[in-house]
């Protein structure tokens, strides 16, 4: 092996990755266990003060999503005290609450403002002595100079505590599931209609899989059943009352990166995402059934899972996988980016056992559920929204094949769809009123 030149800057690729690795690592040392010991907030016509106080300084990360959801909200991390879901009645004509949601498995509390302004704005500023986190919100017209309070005189207004409920207990491997129906993202869902991205996998060049017999003379491709499913649940979703709104990614057999489609679902606030996909035996042409897949950034742990993995995060338009990036990547990446996708991945799980639930209505679902399953898809790396990936069944098998092709199916499947959305919607957000259709009465159509 030849050697550097000498007096050169040269350095070994390992070690320039082991000094980014250590330099990223120092900046993640575990942040002391913190206690919130109270909130007070004080207003004016203009602008609404709401203060946390805590016995250690705190990391936090603040999300403006005002003008996509109407909230803003701030997740401070490195609780060591679970606290007991509050919502605080503010009503001072400048915020209508907070709500103080614990997401005990990874030490984080979520502070939820809803201004009652839309177009509010509003600053986070950390204080030392005491340590606290002073929130302002301000209206969108701004107050004149001198009329804000200096910082000092605190709390003049109303101060309440948070409920503890003891010690944070947090999973050893840090992928423990809250049951179905806890408090969960609600903060980017709360008081407005629901927008679920419909994905209908491949298109254009990629055809995906293919049936293996063409039926009443044509060849059967997956990129053409998938918008087919698609297009019935948009078209369940659009004549039925309620509050959701259904977006699909593509319209037409057009080419679609994997990175675009998740951007296209970010771009369009969408509060659940859907991609539909059949499957492909991989020469087993017994092979039948449906199966649900949400995000596992470790990768899927059966062979089979694996290969579908492998052709699923195939991207024929070129970009880069969103999903490509290796376990050593991930596991230095700071808590304040693991976070959002490790809500994510637990929200999807929920939707995924809703999802389950309703597809039984359905005797072909019923008899022929393979289950729900984690894979590092791609295309589910969405950390602002719940993501799921339905097999629906396989191509490479005649029977399934008549079932996925019947237009009458595929109309059952998508009212299935939708009562799993109102239901997961529902079960997430006390404001949302959900809507059901009659399986039965589809399948008889």
């Amino acid at each position: 092996m030849s050697q550097p030149p000498r007096g050169s800057k040269w350095m070994p690729r390992n070690l320039l990755l082991l000094a980014f690795v250590l330099m990223l690592f120092g900046f993640v040392r575990p942040c002391p266990a913190v206690t919130v010991t109270n909130v007070s907030w004080d207003s004016t016509h203009l602008y609404n003060r709401f203060i946390v106080h805590f016995d250690e300084p705190v990391t936090y990360n603040s999300v403006d999503q005002t003008k996509e959801k109407g909230v803003f909200y701030i997740d401070i991390y490195g609780l060591g005290t679970e606290y007991r879901r509050r919502v605080l009645d503010v009503n001072d004509g400048i915020l209508a609450k907070v709500d103080a949601i614990t997401y005990r498995d990874y030490g984080v509390l979520r502070l939820v403002f809803y201004p009652l302004d839309p177009s509010s704005t509003f600053a986070v500023k950390q204080v030392s002595n005491p340590p606290r986190l002073v929130v302002d919100t301000v209206r969108s017209q701004p107050p004149s100079a001198g009329t804000q309070p200096p910082v000092a005189p605190l709390g003049r207004g109303r101060t309440t505590s948070l409920f503890a409920a003891g010690p944070i207990s947090r999973a050893a491997d840090g992928t423990t599931l809250p049951a179905l129906g806890s408090p969960a993202d609600v903060a980017l869902r709360g008081g407005r209609k629901k927008v679920v991205i419909i994905d209908p996998g491949h298109g254009g060049a990629n055809a995906g899989a293919k049936a293996s017999e063409p039926i009443g003379g044509r060849e059967v491709l997956e990129k053409e059943l998938t918008l087919q499913f698609a297009v019935a649940l948009k078209r369940v979703i659009d004549r039925s009352p309620g509050n959701l709104i259904a977006i699909l990614t593509r319209t037409g057999d057009q080419t679609l990166g994997l990175r675009e489609r998740t951007r296209f679902a970010e771009e369009n606030n969408g509060d659940l995402f859907l991609s539909i996909h059949m499957n492909d035996g991989a020469g087993n042409p017994h092979a039948r059934g449906f199966e649900v897949f949400f995000l596992n950034d470790k990768g899927a742990t059966d062979e089979a899972t694996r290969e579908l993995e492998r052709r699923e995060n195939i991207d024929i338009s070129g970009a880069e996988a969103a999903g490509a990036r290796k376990p050593i990547v991930l596991a230095i990446l700071s808590e304040v980016e693991k976070v959002p996708y490790e809500v994510q991945k637990r929200e999807s799980r929920a939707f995924c056992t809703r999802l389950m639930q309703a597809l039984a209505d359905i005797p072909y679902y019923r008899s022929l559920n393979r289950g729900i399953k984690e894979a590092n898809f791609a295309v589910l790396r969405t950390p602002k929204m719940p993501s799921v990936l339905l097999e629906m069944g396989f191509l490479t098998n005649k029977q399934d094949t008549q079932y996925l092709v019947n237009p009458r199916f595929q109309h059952a499947t998508a009212v299935a769809i939708y009562n799993a959305i109102n239901n997961y919607f529902a079960s997430v957000d006390p404001d949302f009123k959900p809507h059901r259709l009659d399986v039965a009465a589809a399948l008889d159509q």
